[in-house]
């Protein structure tokens, strides 16, 4: 029995018997032209695919009306156009398809009263696609590195291509960044003839519900500070150090790493941070190395202003390895080139659909960041660059080939 699919449904599933197939070689074509005052004919300037209609001649496999009713019915739902176009499935190409809507040209009344007839599929996007594309998953990808996408139509494609940092995140040593709940793993001490407090604030925070307050009391130069510890690190290892301060004087606070060796020695094992400019979130970076993989390390936040003052203290890091960030990535094709003007960290997701002109990073829409041009795949082989300022992604795709 000669069947179609549509929307992934064999027509024979409804009792409809295919009979004949109207489709044109080609869609329509729309020839762009310009006529010149005094000259004989036009100037070809290309042409533009229009819309392609497919005409289907079906006949109902019925023993009465009754039953041609409730099938009619059934098949009206199933081809209802206000579900938009769907994946249509010839008999003669069943490794390709073409998105098709029926048309309001339809004989309903005629397949109504006699129970055959001609279905009009509009397809809007003219071109067939094959059925199973090819899959491509590139993964560790660095900037300069090439990669191969075969379209196997004989028409240029337009795939959505997608880029991603999916590293894991490296594990952060400090025991607690972000005072979320309250102080534990932090500890306070009043050094000389200091006093103050580190206590749980929810009024001022950089992100999430709360971030630590350093408070100094006294107004001499004795510090009072609050400091993490680390242990069963790796001598001569780089841990990555980054921490959002605030303080309501000028480097009001003191940032630094200092390591307590097995043999009682206490090196600073890290650049001195200050906090900046005051009344404002400041970030701190630096890196900790330890020299002793058998000892202490101590991660200082001291308040050392002579006067009495607070500070506050949030999203604190001490990773373990140098985060994967993909800076500015992009593509290069031929003579054209995509870039998205921003940073993938940790989970990020950029759709770059190049058919519709659309850049989305997490479901946002990121146009307005992209720089160059969207391209296409042309037929057989395309050679694609990965750009990046640096870090390492997965780009992934799948190429279906187009054919009229």
């Amino acid at each position: 029995m000669s069947e179609f699919i549509y929307d992934g449904i064999r027509s024979r599933e409804k009792k409809i018997l295919l009979q004949k197939v109207h489709d044109s070689i080609l869609p329509g074509i729309q020839s762009r032209t310009t006529e010149l005052p005094g000259r004989c004919g036009v100037i070809y300037q290309g042409y533009r695919l229009g819309v392609r209609e497919i005409k289907i001649d079906i006949a109902f496999i019925c023993s009465n009306r009754k039953e041609l009713r409730m099938r009619i019915f059934e098949a009206a739902a199933w081809l209802d156009p206000g579900k938009g176009p769907r994946q249509l499935i010839l008999p003669d190409i069943p490794d390709k398809a073409v998105n098709a809507v029926l048309s309001g040209t339809t004989e309903f009344e005629r397949i109504a009263y006699v129970g055959m007839g001609t279905l009009t599929f509009l397809c809007p996007d003219p071109f067939f696609y094959a059925i199973d594309g090819q899959h491509y998953l590139f993964s560790d990808i660095e900037r300069g590195q090439e990669l191969i996408l075969n379209n196997p139509g004989t028409y240029p494609e337009t795939p959505v291509i997608i880029l991603r940092n999916n590293d894991q995140s490296p594990e952060n040593l400090c025991p607690n960044p972000g005072f979320e709940v309250d102080t534990s793993g932090w500890v306070f001490q009043a050094t000389g003839a200091s006093s103050g407090s580190l206590t749980r604030d929810t009024t001022e925070k950089f992100a999430g519900a709360a971030s630590g307050r350093l408070q100094k009391n006294n107004t001499t130069s004795d510090i009072p500070r609050c400091y993490f510890t680390i242990t069963g690190y790796q001598a001569g290892h780089e841990y990555s150090f980054r921490a959002r301060v605030k303080s309501q004087v000028n480097n009001g606070l003191t940032v630094y790493a200092e390591e307590e060796t097995t043999e009682w020695q206490y090196p600073q094992v890290s650049e001195t941070m200050l906090s900046g400019t005051a009344g404002s979130w400041n970030e701190l970076t630096g890196k900790v190395i330890p020299t002793d993989s058998g000892g202490t390390v101590y991660l200082f936040f001291e308040a050392r202003e002579v006067q009495s003052y607070s500070s506050w203290i949030d999203e604190v890091e001490l990773l373990t390895d140098e985060p994967n960030v993909v800076i500015t990535p992009g593509l290069h094709l031929g003579d054209k080139t995509l870039i998205y003007n921003g940073n993938l960290y940790t989970d990020d997701e950029l759709v770059l659909d190049l058919n519709r002109w659309t850049a989305k990073l997490n479901g946002n829409n990121v146009l307005s960041d992209i720089e160059g041009d969207f391209f296409e795949l042309s037929p057989g082989d395309n050679s694609l660059v990965f750009l990046a300022e640096g870090g390492k992604a997965e780009i992934e795709t799948t190429v279906y080939g187009r054919w009229l």
